[in-house]
């Protein structure tokens, strides 16, 4: 059975033909997949769920319900963050969950648009989100940093420092800068800002950034940043450090 987004399709003798019945008890991975060890945790956005699977055999371990059929709780990301378990929703939910039993052990609603988590491309998903001490968020136009605490999460809105305000300005790929307190933010429209987290402040704003998602290299020695996008290669000086 191989399944493309919400299309079931069977393997036979090298050909595939579409099901007529889907199988009831198959899980669509539409929103997200994590592996983690010999697990793989991953996320529905209509049936709302996540199951976690063992590998290699492929057996379900565990399948928790986040919410229920029509209930805006539709899972749009999920997240692993020092091996905690961070799912975003349609509604603008962010909840912490047990990676043992599925439990709500924290949560928040900074937002009421879809939510979703932004990656860094130098960091495998299995191992964390933007280095292992927090995420950005999105929920439409709007910007937001989730900074992991003891006992839960800090969530911090970046308003009105990224204010934005149009689809073009919508946030679409995020590069932490290692060992720094820094990040860059690329919005749609081609806008790109060096953000110190901490501060929460814009420290540089970068000209000339074609949109896309970008990889990000540093060097530390003289405070460069090269930007690798889909019509070239980018080098600026950073103003701050």
């Amino acid at each position: 059975m191989l399944v493309d987004e919400t299309d079931f399709y069977r393997n036979t003798e090298g050909t595939l033909s579409k099901a007529t019945k889907p199988n009831p008890f198959a899980h669509t991975v539409q929103t997200g997949l994590i592996i983690q060890d010999d697990k793989v945790i991953t996320s529905g956005l209509h049936d709302q769920t996540i199951k976690v699977w063992s590998l290699p055999d492929g057996n379900l371990l565990s399948d928790w319900k986040a919410g229920s059929w029509f209930s805006k709780r539709n899972i749009t990301a999920i997240a692993l963050v020092n091996d905690r378990l961070l799912i975003a929703s349609q509604s603008g939910h962010i909840e912490e969950r047990s990676l043992t039993s599925g439990e709500k052990l924290w949560s928040a609603r900074p937002c009421r648009e879809q939510t979703n988590f932004h990656y860094s491309s130098q960091f495998p998903q299995s191992l964390s989100v933007n280095v292992n001490d927090g995420v950005f968020f999105s929920c439409g136009s709007r910007v937001g940093y989730i900074e992991l605490q003891p006992n839960g999460w800090a969530v911090a809105s970046l308003d009105p420092v990224l204010k934005t305000k149009d689809a073009a300005s919508e946030l679409i790929a995020v590069e932490t800068i290692v060992d720094t307190n820094l990040a860059v933010l690329i919005f749609a429209g081609g806008k790109t800002l060096v953000l110190d987290k901490k501060q929460n402040q814009v420290v540089q704003s970068l000209t000339n950034v074609r949109p896309g998602s970008m990889g990000v290299s540093y060097i530390s020695a003289i405070q460069q940043l090269f930007l690798v996008g889909p019509e070239g290669i980018y080098l600026y000086q950073l103003s701050k450090i």
